[in-house]
């Protein structure tokens, strides 16, 4: 365990009642969403969930509303980066100085694309990759690498001083 400024935070969610549906899991998760980042004071802000809110892949962004649901949410509280998977590709994205980073190319089939970049798209490839992470004092260091050792898309985050709790 590292000791510094960083902590983390986790929300649950009871069951979805059967049938229920994404849609109904987001009403449920949203206001978990909100509260556990509103109650976290930190350097740096990861969300981590399966379904990406902005993909150029083959599910696309925002098939469950998480956008929608979720971006306004991120931003006012400052998240740094967010990591999905789903689509099996890499794309980096940002989306009103949130990176979004779409990881899904761990080793299942990879899918092409089916759709064009998203204005949010900054970078995309359909290849097998893994995500190196570093946090320090000062800064996190994130970088993807191909199966062949070669950097895709290094990403340097400036850690910042903690915003005030309300």
């Amino acid at each position: 365990s590292r000791a510094g400024p960083f902590r983390s935070g986790r929300a649950t969610s009871p069951p979805a009642p059967p049938g229920a549906g994404a849609a109904r899991d987001l009403r449920v998760w949203t206001p978990l969403l909100s509260l556990t980042l509103l109650r976290l004071a930190v350097l740096l802000l990861l969300v981590f969930f399966h379904r990406p809110a902005y993909s150029s892949g083959m599910h696309g962004s925002d098939e469950v509303g998480l956008a929608e649901a979720w971006h306004a949410e991120f931003v006012n509280h400052g998240v740094d980066v967010v990591f999905n998977g789903h689509d099996h590709d890499f794309e980096y994205l940002v989306a009103d100085g949130v990176n979004y980073y779409v990881i899904g190319g761990g080793g299942a089939a990879l899918r092409e694309f089916t759709k064009p970049p998203l204005p949010e798209t900054v970078y995309r490839e359909v290849i097998n990759h893994a995500v190196v992470v570093d946090v320090d004092e000062q800064q996190l260091s994130l970088v993807p690498y191909r199966i062949d050792g070669s950097v895709i898309e290094e990403a340097v985050l400036s850690l910042s001083a903690p915003p005030p709790q309300p």
